[in-house]
């Protein structure tokens, strides 16, 4: 589920944007050098990024569940 989005340079990105897009990453540097390496670009601190949380759906909800259930066999 997407909880939010934010659309920010990269000089704005904060610790917890860093840390939420990998956890592995404590540093804005080691964000830009990821990017760098996805995008094959330089990527400069007035870059625009956009930044999009994620939450965990842990149950589905009940109307997915019926959709998602096989068919009964029919009776004749």
């Amino acid at each position: 589920m997407v909880d939010g989005v934010d659309v920010k340079p990269v000089q704005d990105l904060s610790p917890r944007d860093v840390e939420h897009d990998n956890p592995e990453f404590r540093r804005v540097d080691e964000t830009v050098h990821f990017l760098e390496q996805i995008y094959g670009r330089s990527v400069e601190q007035d870059d625009i990024v956009t930044v999009v949380r994620f939450s965990a759906i842990s149950d589905r909800p009940s109307e997915i569940s019926e959709r998602l259930r096989p068919e009964a066999p029919s009776q004749n």
